[in-house]
């Protein structure tokens, strides 16, 4: 799955609100925790509602991945251009000590594999259960904590710490940017190495790899009246791979580093605003 932009803080109402929320992001390629899973052009749509109030929230949501070519050695998928991969994931999320949000959730992955000689069997779909913990009160900057635990196919453990500095930038411009986010992201792998070999993850334990991301958001496009935000979203992303597997690319073998170019739509509805996929 995907992480959205943080464009800030918002304050949730107090009373119980559903909130609702969907994008579509176009990836130069497609990485998954420094894996490539597709060297080539992917749309990624994805959509979630939320229900809570100003401190506890339920969000729930769908999200894809759609090769627009061939790319025919990448991580997983063969061939062909077609809904490749589906999470679902639902996520339970709340605020401790008056500033630390915690986010308990499960997140499901379905696979469609196909090759020349037929379909291969759906060995790599797999759920996981999470948290993640955060601090987005903040003004500049946002660390994160998440800890993912495979409970099906791998039943190893990933980690991913992340620390984000939001530049604050003049909004009064015809497309106003709420900010520019420059994220450092470093993952660990924890016993997704081990056995069964044809199902690991990563070569080793320890750092997968780092990468960093600069991105922001335009917007809103449509009118201050609007009950719904729209916006555009342009990153640019730079990975340096560590582990042996991170560094396997359908266009190198062995490759230590790899950058591309993510652009989105997003619409927001009533009183919500984007951050780690779910509305705060």
């Amino acid at each position: 799955m995907v992480a959205m932009i943080a464009t800030g803080p918002w304050s949730s109402p107090t009373a119980a609100q559903l909130v609702w929320g969907a994008d579509a992001m176009v990836r130069k390629r497609y990485e998954w925790r420094g894996l490539t899973r597709s060297s080539n052009w992917v749309l990624q749509p994805d959509a979630f509602a939320r229900i809570g109030g100003q401190t506890t929230s339920i969000t729930a949501g769908v999200w894809t991945s759609y090769g627009l070519a061939a790319d025919g050695s990448e991580d997983i998928g063969f061939g062909r251009g077609f809904f490749r991969e589906t999470n679902l994931w639902g996520e339970l999320a709340t605020v401790v000590f008056g500033h630390l949000d915690v986010s308990l959730g499960w997140a499901g992955y379905w696979f469609r594999i196909d090759s020349a000689a037929g379909t291969i069997p759906r060995v790599r779909d797999t759920h996981e259960l999470y948290v993640r913990l955060s601090n987005l009160s903040l003004p500049v900057i946002v660390p994160q904590i998440s800890v993912f635990h495979d409970v099906d196919a791998v039943r190893g453990t990933y980690a991913e710490g992340s620390l984000a500095i939001r530049i604050p930038v003049w909004p009064r411009l015809i497309l106003p940017i709420g900010s520019i986010d420059v994220t450092w992201t470093t993952g660990l792998s924890f016993n997704q190495s081990r056995p069964p070999p044809d199902l690991a993850y990563y070569d080793s334990d320890g750092v997968t790899h780092h990468q960093l991301g600069i991105a922001t958001a335009f917007g809103p496009l449509n009118s201050v009246n609007s009950p719904f935000t729209l916006a555009v979203h342009v990153a640019w992303q730079h990975q340096w791979n560590v582990d042996g597997q991170t560094k396997m690319t359908s266009a190198v073998r062995s490759r230590g580093y790899q950058h591309w170019m993510e652009f989105g739509l997003s619409l927001w509805g009533p009183r919500c605003r984007p951050s780690r996929r779910i509305c705060l």
